[in-house]
């Protein structure tokens, strides 16, 4: 499965004033041999209908003049699905895509860490016994927990696609060192 977050800080009661780039090549680029360059690459487009946004994602291996720096889209991927964004799409490949807004995953308590950073404090949770000794940081509160989310209540926007491998054609994104290497770019 790959996923990747645009849009930071969305704020859930204004949906409708966000949407992906028409404009922009979104792309997961995968290397299977372990020399950096990109093997294989899912590139995602979208588009503005009078419905909302369609995304379309292209699945292949990029021309070697495309590699690296060097973002153009593939002429002839192995796969292409298209639909509408905020719903899952089903292709009978076995691929499903996902695009649209979610809740911000991450959790960071940014007041906290100003306190670490202004050196009034020494860590995120207090730590009353360590091998340095007492370490200053937030005390555990009564619902357990110790900080502060400061992205909560805000969304992102997701592209998440699963790409099942046999779904893409024989020996699509086998490595045979065990390690990929995969990246994002906009």
């Amino acid at each position: 499965m790959l996923a990747f977050g645009v849009n930071p800080f969305s704020v859930p009661a204004e949906l409708s004033s966000y949407h992906f780039s028409t404009g922009y090549l979104y792309q997961f680029k995968i290397d299977v041999n372990s020399d950096y360059k990109e093997d294989y690459v899912v590139q995602v487009t979208f588009r503005d209908t009078t419905a909302g946004q369609n995304i379309h994602v292209r699945v292949g291996t990029p021309d070697p003049t495309s590699v690296g720096a060097i973002n153009t889209l593939m002429t002839s991927p192995t796969l292409t699905i298209s639909g509408p964004t905020e719903t899952v799409i089903n292709d009978p490949s076995g691929v499903q895509v996902f695009a649209g807004q979610r809740d911000d995953p991450f959790v960071f308590d940014v007041g906290q860490y100003f306190r670490i950073q202004a050196g009034t404090q020494d860590v995120f949770r207090a730590i009353p016994s360590s091998p340095l000794g007492p370490l200053r940081g937030r005390p555990i509160g009564a619902n357990g927990l110790s900080g502060m989310d400061s992205f909560a209540g805000f969304n992102a926007s997701y592209i998440v696609i699963e790409l099942p491998i046999g779904a893409v054609s024989p020996g699509f994104f086998v490595s045979r060192s065990g390690v990929y290497n995969i990246w994002g770019t906009v």
